[in-house]
């Protein structure tokens, strides 16, 4: 049910050994996302978000505290298919088409991709991307080949969305071309969504509400709720609302992020 806590993170730290130098990651980090929102993480490089993102997606385990959705521990709805994930990188398979790369994950799960043909097409139509259903990576644009990624991680219908910044290779106008796409998509399927970004107009454009996070060892400083009405539109980045949210979280990632 919408508005119930889904996604619950304890007092989370997580430390990396570094040839003989432990690099303290992430330190005490508490957080609970509602089921069918959207959290947006932003801090300084190298404040522990990826690694954040790593752990929730179970591929990596706390040194102390605890992830859960519903009381499910993070790697066993990874080996559900409960978990999508999108990357920078779109990682898409050069020899597939469109279509057998978002089928991808299907297929690791060993699912029967016949029942599946139906789902795929309706992906490739909310992504836009009709009439590519055959086409290879090399042929379509960075934008494109993001659509594929994100239609890839939404292929198992995931309850949990993770994105490490997956438009941070684009330029400035298609990536904010890409935020409102990407807003849309979310809207029609709503997955629980944790959004790793450098941007701060990226992060108020998609988020329900942003966590601050603190220079190594990373820790949240602020949740931020985005009470701006959607759908987000272009007009809505030239508003004072808009922009006194943008004014605050620069305030905390500048001053306190980084004591």
């Amino acid at each position: 049910m919408a508005g119930e806590t889904l996604l619950k993170i304890d007092n989370v730290s997580r430390s990396f050994d570094l040839r003989g130098t432990v690099v303290h990651a992430l330190k005490n980090v508490s957080l609970q996302v509602p089921a069918g929102s959207f959290l947006a993480l932003i801090g300084p490089s190298g404040c522990g978000k990826s690694t954040l993102l790593r752990l929730l997606a179970g591929l990596d385990t706390p040194d102390a505290g605890a992830l859960s959705v519903n009381g499910v521990d993070p790697f066993t709805l990874r080996q559900q298919g409960s978990i999508g994930m999108a990357f920078q990188d779109p990682a898409l398979l050069p020899w597939r088409s469109v279509r057998k790369n978002i089928a991808l994950p299907l297929q690791i799960l060993k699912r029967n991709l016949d029942e599946y043909s139906a789902r795929i097409q309706s992906l490739i139509e909310l992504v836009g991307l009709s009439g590519f259903e055959d086409a290879v990576p090399g042929q379509l644009s960075g934008g494109m080949r993001q659509r594929v990624s994100i239609a890839r991680a939404l292929v198992t219908e995931p309850n949990i969305l993770l994105l490490d910044e997956p438009f941070g290779a684009l330029d400035e106008i298609l990536r904010r071309q890409m935020n409102l796409e990407l807003q849309q998509i979310w809207m029609k399927r709503r997955p629980t969504t944790v959004l790793v970004t450098h941007a701060i107009d990226e992060a108020i454009a998609l988020a329900d509400s942003v966590a601050v996070m603190t220079s190594r060892p990373g820790r949240v400083v602020e949740v931020v709720q985005i009470d701006l009405p959607r759908p987000r539109t272009t007009e809505m980045f030239r508003s004072t609302e808009f922009h006194a949210i943008a004014d605050h979280l620069s305030e905390l990632l500048f001053t306190h992020a980084t004591a």
